[in-house]
Parts: structure tokens; C-alpha cells; sequence
């Protein structure tokens, strides 16, 4: 998000709650089951497992992933505009928090998912 300081800022999000927001998006059945669990690799669809490994691979290797891109949707839920594997992988292995891009926008909106 290179030159786009003013619109975004960096904040450290509760990976439960965004997760548990985020499996009302229109998107999430590609990465989570119906009881909101991140699906096993296996149960993934091709592309999304293949941009999950690649996420995993960089965990693994302790190489910084790109930062996904939050906003908030039109039901007020949390939905990822780009990074939804990297964020599904920090959550697989472990992570309770995370650090995302949130539209400057959308500050007040993310209040509840902002890790204190």
C-alpha cells in the first residue's frame, strides 16, 4: 500500500474476533467451514490451498507476509480485501494477533477488533 499512507494505517487485531466477524463474508466459505474453523488444507479448493501453502511456507521460514488488507463490510462485518490467505495461515499456526492495513475510514468501526 505504497503511497497510500494517508488512506490505510497499521493496527493489531484480535485474530478471534475478526475471524469469528469475518465468516459472515460472502468469502469466507472458501477458507473456513460452517462452524467458522479453518478448513484443512485438503478440504480447500485448489487455488485457495495453493495460496495457503505459499502463506504457510513464508510462516515456516520466518519471512515477513504481506500485511492483508482489512475493511468492514456492508453487514458491518470484517471482510479482507487482499491477503486472506496470510491472514487464514497466521491464525492455522497460532497467531492471536496480527498486524493488518485498515482503511483510516474505518478506524471506528474496527474499535472491537483492535487488540489492546
Amino acid at each position: 500500500l505504497q503511497g497510500k499512507d494517508a488512506t490505510y494505517t497499521v493496527k493489531t487485531i484480535d485474530c478471534a474476533k475478526a475471524l469469528k466477524s469475518w465468516r459472515s463474508s460472502m468469502f469466507a466459505h472458501l477458507w473456513v467451514d460452517g462452524d467458522g474453523q479453518i478448513k484443512a488444507p485438503d478440504h480447500m479448493k485448489d487455488r485457495e490451498r495453493e495460496k495457503f501453502e505459499t502463506a504457510a511456507a513464508l510462516i515456516k521460514n520466518n519471512t515477513p507476509a504481506p500485511m492483508p488488507v482489512l475493511g468492514i463490510g456492508i453487514n458491518d462485518n470484517v471482510e479482507i480485501g487482499m491477503g486472506a490467505s496470510d491472514f487464514i495461515a497466521a491464525i492455522h499456526y497460532g497467531a492471536k494477533t496480527l498486524d493488518v492495513h485498515i482503511p483510516t475510514s474505518n478506524l471506528d468501526e474496527f474499535t472491537p477488533f483492535i487488540s489492546e
